[in-house]
């Protein structure tokens, strides 16, 4: 198969360009190849040498080697006549042929080596014997003259063949020169667009850190806070309250008063922690148990990382879950007797401790993080907490299993319980047997088996007795309003839950009583 050839007959290889199909460029196409437009117009191409140099989009990429393609710019038109493009006069075509009266022209790069001057070919004079010297001054002048003129015009010559070639190598060089810088140029215009826009984006998204006026917080800033209460929102204490709880802690009592010594072990050291004064880490600490703030809020807030944050909080939960041990949280009954309520001590005055069971909840639907035991006394006061129990235990299984038994029978031999003194608990417990084995009574509502006359009296007996042991659910209640363990607890929390559970229900015994 023959390659296709330009409808002009142009030799050598240059981009083939096929007619337009859009009018009007393709009939001034036509009437450039065509003296005469027939009337079926074969299928011709053109070559890039009629076209001018601004006739391209990519000439220099294409030059240069960075194109395979030399493309037409839209609406291009062919003006060059002749084979090799040059001005010279338009072949007659017909059908895409040269008649017989206009044959097909000479190639341009022949047409000039024809028409070249030959080089003078350089004669050399004969010998001249040296007695003919100056017979023949004359002669020896013009010969010299004449070899000087041929020596120089030979330099002339090969002088415009280096220019000519330097000039065709620096076209080119400049060419790609110019594509290269071309390059740099815009992508140097886009780099410094994108500078100037950074500084910009960074204004609208970074104002001056000296307008917000960001410090770490701390006791003190949130007491002053304008917001009413938000001391107690954030820590459920007051401010008088939390300075109680740091001296009880071994914290200062100020943020004035120096401390001496750290009461507490870090799981690590950081930079944050070391420049965190105890009293705000205390504040962290209370306002994670209290509205379980998450880790980057908190650290938001207290203007440090959040590794640090993690590292307090794990840090401090085992300290008070020691201190928080050792205090007697099961006071004498004549202590419970003296601080009964009026009608609490008419109507159960042999009665110190209500019980109840909770759980809390985990991000499972269908299981809970645990189930645990609660006693409290007559004015709501915790004065024992159970560790979790998983699974679907019941109620009567976590009596026996959670340390209460033991603790109630120390309590009777050390004359903190006497024998037939009672527990209050709901009727669906079933410990009768159990609190009996003890020498106790339970207070429960009583199940009529008939209804006989004894049932008003049963129904009057079960409102009195829900109307005090709500004590132990309100009890329950302020515990939960401690937000990390009302909340969902994640996995994550699972590990030191017990810990936390048994620090909250403390602290809500430093908060005032309910009745």
């Amino acid at each position: 198969m023959s390659r296709r050839r330009c409808v002009l007959r142009c030799e050598g290889k240059s981009p083939l360009y096929a007619l337009p199909k859009a009018e009007p460029q393709r009939s001034q196409w036509l009437r450039f190849i065509f003296p005469s437009v027939p009337s079926t117009v074969p299928n011709v191409v053109l070559c890039a040498r009629h076209f001018t140099e601004d006739s391209f989009r990519n000439r220099a990429q294409f030059n240069a080697g960075f194109s395979q393609l030399l493309l037409l710019k839209d609406g291009a038109l062919p003006t060059l006549c002749g084979p090799a493009g040059d001005s010279g006069s338009q072949p007659h075509v017909t059908h895409g042929r040269p008649t017989d009266t206009t044959p097909i022209p000479v190639d341009a790069r022949a047409e000039t080596a024809a028409s070249r001057p030959r080089r003078q070919k350089r004669h050399c004079p004969a010998p001249v014997s040296l007695g003919d010297v100056n017979h023949h001054k004359d002669t020896m002048v013009w010969l010299s003259s004449a070899t000087a003129t041929g020596e120089a015009q030979e330099k002339t010559e090969e002088s415009k063949g280096q220019a000519c070639m330097q000039q065709t190598h620096g076209e080119t060089s400049m060419l790609t020169e110019n594509f290269k810088g071309g390059t740099r140029t815009v992508r140097k215009q886009q780099e410094e667009a994108e500078a100037l826009k950074k500084p910009k984006q960074q204004e609208c998204l970074t104002p001056d850190r000296s307008l917000l006026n960001c410090g770490r917080l701390t006791p003190e800033a949130v007491h002053y806070s304008t917001v009413p209460k938000y001391f107690e929102y954030c820590t459920g204490f007051s401010y008088d309250q939390y300075n109680h709880l740091c001296a009880f802690f071994g914290l200062p009592r100020s943020a004035h008063a120096p401390q001496s010594e750290v009461p507490l072990t870090f799981l690590r050291s950081t930079k944050s922690v070391k420049s965190m004064p105890l009293r705000v880490q205390f504040l962290l600490v209370l306002m994670k148990l209290r509205n379980n703030f998450d880790v980057k809020d908190l650290a938001f807030r207290f203007q440090i990382d959040p590794p640090s944050v993690s590292i307090i909080f794990r840090s401090w939960i085992p300290y008070l879950y020691n201190k928080l041990g050792q205090i007697p949280t099961w006071p004498h009954r004549d202590i419970i007797a003296s601080q009964m309520p009026t009608d609490y001590k008419n109507e159960y005055p042999t009665t110190f401790a209500i019980l109840d069971c909770t759980e809390i909840k985990s991000y499972s639907e269908h299981k809970s993080a645990g189930k645990c035991l609660i006693a409290c006394d007559p004015r709501g006061s915790v004065m024992f907490v159970s560790n979790l129990f998983g699974g679907s235990v019941s109620d009567r299984d976590v009596f026996n299993q959670c340390g209460i038994t033991a603790q109630l029978k120390n309590l009777i031999m050390c004359g903190y319980l006497h024998k037939g003194d009672a527990l209050m608990a709901q009727k669906g417990f079933l410990l009768d047997t159990d609190v009996k084995k003890l020498g106790l009574k339970l207070d429960v509502s009583p199940t009529a088996k008939s209804r006989t006359q004894t049932c008003s009296m049963g129904t009057q007996t079960t409102k009195t007795a829900a109307k005090h042991r709500v004590l132990v659910d309100r009890a329950i209640g302020k515990i939960k309003k401690f937000k990390i363990v009302s909340n969902r607890v994640s996995h994550t929390g699972l590990k030191n839950i017990n810990e936390i559970w048994f620090v909250v229900s403390m602290l809500s015994n430093f908060q005032p009583h309910i009745a």
